[in-house]
């Protein structure tokens, strides 16, 4: 269940990094660690759900 949510927020990370860039691409910059570290954990957590 802690995956799904987890890959829920790395969408929502993504969208809201889209939406900020529609706006101030600058702003889109400060998404950059989110945009990284979630995906990382995203896949360490699956990784880890696969093991178990």
């Amino acid at each position: 269940m802690l995956t799904i949510m987890d890959l829920n927020g790395v969408v929502s990370v993504y969208v809201l990094a889209w939406l900020f860039s529609r706006y101030e691409p600058r702003a889109a910059l400060w998404m950059l660690p989110y945009l990284i570290w979630m995906p990382l954990t995203s896949a360490l957590k699956a990784w880890y759900w696969v093991l178990n």
